[in-house]
Order: structure tokens, then sequence, then C-alpha cells
């Protein structure tokens, strides 16, 4: 039985939980087909699909091909190669300059953040954004890593700071 490499988390670069699993799964097949991975894996063909678009957005897996059917992972030191040079291109984790202020929020962050702030728990707080509750604690993982928070309360604390409050939905 051939090994799987070992990989590091994707969420930590701002993956969903669902695309995470879901290279993982493929990391372990080789290649797979939708509907091959969701039964492996035990989720719906449409959240693997919509995982795999995620994860071939980001250059984590490669699509079908003529000579090869079915989706393939790009090698965990290749992938993590490729998002260490993309992190700090994305201006949601780009840091801040000296002196710059509060770091830039995404839309979707302020969103979450103000949903949070306006005291709705994850469940609702998802519904608002129309994700799931797992991609909430995904988008908050990324918020805590990226400030260098261990827990939503200090993460609560370096928000208000940075920004003199919750940021605003816009």
């Amino acid at each position: 039985m051939m090994r799987a490499p070992a990989a590091v988390s994707l969420v930590r670069y701002g993956f969903s939980v669902e695309a995470d699993r879901v290279y993982r799964g493929l990391l372990r097949r080789g290649r797979g087909r939708v509907a091959a991975v969701a039964a492996d894996l035990g989720m719906p063909v449409a959240q693997v699909g919509e995982a795999l678009a995620e994860l071939a957005y980001r250059g984590a897996v490669a699509p079908p091909d003529a000579g090869q059917p079915g989706w393939r992972a790009e090698p965990p030191d290749r992938l993590l190669a490729l998002l260490n040079d993309r992190e700090g291109q994305h201006p949601a984790r780009r840091p801040a300059p000296p002196g710059a202020g509060a770091p830039r929020f995404t839309p979707r962050e302020r969103a979450l953040i103000s949903f949070l702030t306006a005291g709705h728990s994850d469940a609702g707080a998802a519904r608002g954004l129309g994700v799931s509750p797992r991609t909430v604690s995904s988008m908050l993982r990324v918020l805590m890593d990226r400030l260098g928070v261990g827990n939503r309360f200090q993460l609560g604390v370096a928000v208000g700071r940075l920004t003199g409050g919750p940021p605003t939905h816009s």
C-alpha cells in the first residue's frame, strides 16, 4: 500500500475545512473522480465539487485531462512552496508595513466580525453570510493566525485595538 505524504493543514492558508479534507483524500487516492472522492469521504458530490473548484483555483489540484481521468492533488512540498510564495501577495494576508495602521480585512471578514460583535452565534453568522458554520470556524482561524492570537477572546481584543471598534459591514 502506498503511503500518502504528510500534508500541513490547508486551513492555515485560508482554504475551507472541506477543501482541506478533499485534498487529503486525493493525496491518499492518487487520482479520483468527483463521485469516487465523495463516496470515499462520505461527503455530498456537490460539496466535493465546490471544494475541488476552490482547490483548483489556488493550484492545489489539477483537473482531469485526456490522458489521465480524475483529479490529481499537487504534492504537499510543491503546494506549500506555491502557497508560501503567494501568501505575502494576497492583500488579506499581507502584513501591514510599520505605521500603516490596522490590517485590512476582506469584506467577508468585516461582515463576519460584525455578525459576531452583534451577538450572533457561529451558526447565525454562517446563515447571514450564506456559508457553513465550518467555514466560519475556518475564517476565524485565519484571522487568529494573521493577528497572532490564540483564541476568540484575544481575537476580539486585537480587532478592537486595531480598528478602534469592530469593523462595520460595507
